[in-house]
């Protein structure tokens, strides 16, 4: 087939092809990814942490063509698994009222290629003559009066008829028979190394993580249950004395960042927030202004390793505030005796007397 450029269109016989490429919020896929916290691939927050992203995912600025074997980009799936890491999807967890029962059978068995072009591009459409099967599904359409063929860059429902005994599957026409796959729950690698320590003394946390690869969940599988990661304590040895907690020094760090607002000045100084502070906020770096009562998330988490609140002697892992000992370490069970000895016996107690004149 020869198309023949006409400005932005390609014409042959009684048909325009029209390369239609859509912002990804506008149709499917982006809507849910901004739900669970994921920003477009070309934000800088992404740039700085995985360099500039090459391939197109379904969180891209604009939607071309996405490998259906990886559709998501590392930096899509770094911010979503941080994010229920940090505990933002336990509403997921609910239970159902009423269980679904989900088509066993392909959805291209079920949805005519005419219908997929009605579902994609609006009642009327059809698909375009001579194109090639299941790769992309291409349909009618008219612009400025002219009749066109449309694309937003999908392949042919899975189970769609493309010739004699063959059907579409991820986009390749193959034989029916290689459609039928049978479901592979996944399961748990080996764990990795633990990761360098977050703190140099007073109580750090070193995190190691395992992947569900062994083998990957594929057609409809189940994923891997248990936990993706688990941590230790490490430097342990108590801080050289400063006059300052982890978190102050964490909120200095900020000091003479104004945000960009009349109300701060240049030479702001930072210190931190305790007081009206929920439960589900204490692992954030909250920090006032010092001397006013304007107060700022300056930070998603705190380093792992510093306490919750003064009052505590939780500390924050990634973002979640988990128990620890007065020693610093997780899970343990030391406490302060009323003596303020950390694991104490209440016997190093020493008596003070004395007299008190109140001055006049």
């Amino acid at each position: 087939m020869n198309l023949v450029p006409h400005n932005q269109y390609y014409i042959f016989s009684d048909f325009i092809v029209v390369l239609v490429i859509f912002p990804p919020c506008a149709i499917f896929f982006c809507p849910p990814g901004h739900v669970f916290n994921m920003p477009h691939d070309n934000v800088n927050a992404c740039k700085e942490v995985f360099g500039k992203l090459k391939d197109n995912h379904m969180m891209s600025p604009t939607l071309i063509q996405i490998d259906r074997a990886n559709p998501w980009s590392v930096c899509s799936a770094a911010i979503i698994t941080d994010f229920l890491d940090r505990g933002h999807g336990d509403c997921l967890l609910d239970q159902p009222q009423k269980l679904l029962a989900l088509p066993e059978s392909l959805p291209g068995t079920n949805y005519s290629l005419h219908r997929q072009c009605e579902l994609a591009f609006g009642t009327g459409s059809k698909p375009c003559p001579y194109m090639q099967h299941c790769s992309k599904l291409w349909c009618t359409g008219k612009a400025r009066g002219q009749l066109v063929c449309q694309t937003r860059h999908f392949p042919w429902a899975d189970g769609t008829s493309c010739g004699n005994s063959k059907l579409c599957f991820r986009g390749v026409c193959t034989d029916k028979n290689n459609t039928t796959k049978t479901k592979v729950d996944g399961g748990w690698g080996t764990w990795g190394v633990y990761g360098s320590c977050s703190r140099t003394c007073g109580g750090g946390v070193q995190l190691a993580k395992r992947d569900c690869n062994n083998p990957v969940p594929e057609y409809g599988g189940k994923y891997c249950k248990g936990l993706r990661v688990k941590y230790r304590s490490c430097n342990l040895d108590i801080c050289p004395e400063s006059g300052k907690s982890f978190r102050e020094e964490q909120c200095e760090a900020f000091n003479g960042f104004s945000l960009n607002t009349n109300r701060l000045s240049a030479s702001v100084v930072w210190v931190p927030k305790y007081s009206g502070v929920s439960p589900k906020d204490k692992c954030k770096l909250i920090c006032r202004a010092n001397g006013t009562g304007y107060f700022y998330v300056l930070a998603p988490k705190v380093v792992d390793g510093t306490p919750c609140s003064p009052d505590t002697s939780a500390v924050c892992v990634q973002g979640k505030c988990i128990k620890a000992g007065c020693d610093g370490k997780l899970s343990s069970n030391k406490k302060y005796d009323k003596c303020g000895v950390c694991g104490g016996d209440n016997q190093r107690c020493k008596k003070v007397s004395g007299l008190f004149t109140k001055p006049m």
